[in-house]
């Protein structure tokens, strides 16, 4: 049977103390009480607890912080991501700081951030891919980052990303095969990847079955409830009979607009999400989502950000070193789709 691996977590519960505390007797980065250190010293050697590579090349000049950059703090699908990013994180000693940019001069305060803070690892996705201060420090950038469902030409950063192509794809052939031909699309207007892969995999999938795409059952604009409402109701007021909405916020001004309209779902419209949660489990009746799997995609990332500090490879990067993880996603059926009839 094999022997499970003594952590620094097992270490600090076994001596009564904070993660914190085991970190800086390990790597003496800062000074701990002496009764603190011979709790930590003796829960050791108690259970036979050896600091790994990573944690003993922390013993100088590391900060033992990876920061995250969100623009949403309070959004379901980061905080799910920094759960996953911390518990991978926490197993070698290290600290999660999470970063609130918000929306306006996102890609501006990640920049601030980075050049004023140390820290030893940045996870950050971007609403401006073509930020021209923030690219060049990204491109030379001393410390190891990680994009989220991003990809940057010339940037020699690992990327985690989400398949959003086979996901909308799968998405729109359901309702295909329910019967719908007029089935909309709202997402954002930004060109960056997500977006991209979303249309690509929407109007591939028509295509596939011979439905041609019909650029008015397109919606593109930002990620807001009040978009999701607008969008929608222009794309009912076009004949669509199916919507597929990009996002939970654009999914709930979908569910808004549906309500003021006093139309019946699946009846007389049938509705598909991007992202599964507690709002499109408990909606009735239950909304038919496009998955992806928070929590493992930030144990991806964090993954990532770990094999470049271990190896201590991110000092001579190169495109080729670049490494990049596509995480699958899931269509889960529910009961928001039905054969599309005839609205009157």
């Amino acid at each position: 049977m094999k022997e499970t691996k003594v952590t620094i977590k097992d270490v600090a519960k076994h001596a009564g103390v904070g993660i914190g505390t085991v970190s800086s007797v390990i790597n003496r980065s800062r000074s701990v009480s002496p009764q603190a250190q011979r709790k930590v010293e003796e829960s050791i050697r108690a259970l036979g607890y050896t600091p790994d590579e990573l944690a003993r090349s922390f013993r100088t000049q590391r900060t033992q912080t990876i920061a995250f950059f969100v623009n949403d703090i309070s959004n379901h699908s980061f905080s799910s991501m920094a759960k996953g990013m911390y518990e991978e994180l926490e197993k070698h000693g290290l600290h999660l700081m999470l970063h609130h940019t918000g929306n306006k001069r996102m890609e501006d305060k990640i920049l601030e951030a980075v050049q004023q803070k140390r820290f030893d690892g940045i996870v950050l996705t971007l609403q401006d891919e073509r930020h021209p201060q923030l690219l060049e420090w990204l491109k030379s950038s001393p410390i190891p980052i990680v994009l989220l469902d991003r990809e940057l030409p010339g940037i020699a950063a690992d990327v985690v990303r989400s398949d959003y192509y086979n996901g909308i794809g799968a998405a729109t052939e359901h309702l295909l095969a329910l019967g719908h031909r007029r089935i909309g699309l709202v997402t954002t207007a930004s060109d960056i990847l997500p977006a991209k892969d979303t249309i690509r995999g929407y109007q591939d999938a028509l295509a596939r079955s011979g439905v041609g795409s019909d650029a008015d059952m397109i919606r593109r604009g930002d990620f807001s409830l009040e978009f999701g409402m607008s969008a929608s109701a222009a794309l009912i007021e076009s004949g669509a009979t199916a919507i597929i909405a990009g996002s939970n916020q654009l999914l709930v001004g979908s569910v808004e607009t549906v309500r003021d309209l006093g139309l019946d779902v699946p009846r007389q419209l049938s509705l598909i999400g991007f992202e599964d949660s507690d709002v499109t489990r408990l909606l009735h009746p239950g909304i038919t989502v496009v998955k992806r799997p928070l929590v493992e995609i930030g144990r991806h990332m964090a993954e990532l950000l770990l094999a470049r500090l271990r190896n201590d490879r991110n000092k001579t990067r190169t495109r080729a070193e670049r490494a990049e993880r596509t995480v699958p996603t899931e269509l889960i059926v529910r009961a928001s789709c039905a054969s599309p009839i005839h609205r009157t």
